[in-house]
């Protein structure tokens, strides 16, 4: 079935096959979309994020339900200082490692004048996801270069005068 959808017959006395580039290009481009939405975070904090050290000032035990199951989470606070903001503090959940973390320091990314930071490091999904973003622009430049390659190369039927 696949082969059908890549490929078109020319003629039907003819059954040579015609690399028809529409699906490919199509789902490279879904692909890209997809991946540059889901790498979007993980381009902000490589271009404009900083790291600093982070003091946990209060971790308080909360409940978390996740797709109906439930458990428990950490919710970690913690201060840093930034050069332009000054002392500046947040919050995020962790899983339950974090129990006794309180005067203990830990690194973060943070965005400047964004009330927004993370623990250092980027999860696995953002680094899969921006694979998948350059992977995928890279593949859709090829195809299109290959389709304006081969409409470089036919010539125009020629026409009876």
């Amino acid at each position: 079935m696949l082969p059908i959808l890549i490929a078109r017959k020319l003629t039907e006395e003819e059954p040579k096959y015609e690399f028809n580039p529409f699906i490919p290009i199509t789902v490279v481009l879904i692909l890209f979309v997809v991946s540059g939405f889901l790498s979007y975070q993980e381009f902000k904090y490589a271009m404009w994020g900083r790291t600093a050290n982070a003091e946990i000032i209060k971790v308080k035990e909360t409940a978390f339900s996740a797709e109906g199951g439930r458990g428990a989470m950490m919710e970690v606070h913690y201060r840093w200082t930034d050069k332009n903001d000054g002392e500046r503090t947040d919050e995020l959940l962790r899983n339950p490692w974090m129990k006794d973390a309180v005067g203990k320091t830990i690194k973060i990314d943070y965005l400047p004048g964004v009330k927004q930071s993370r623990i250092a490091g980027a999860p696995l999904y953002s680094k899969i996801a921006v694979g998948f973003f350059i992977g995928s622009g890279s593949v859709a430049l090829l195809l299109f270069a290959y389709v304006w390659w081969r409409g470089a190369r036919t010539k125009p039927a020629r026409t009876a005068r």
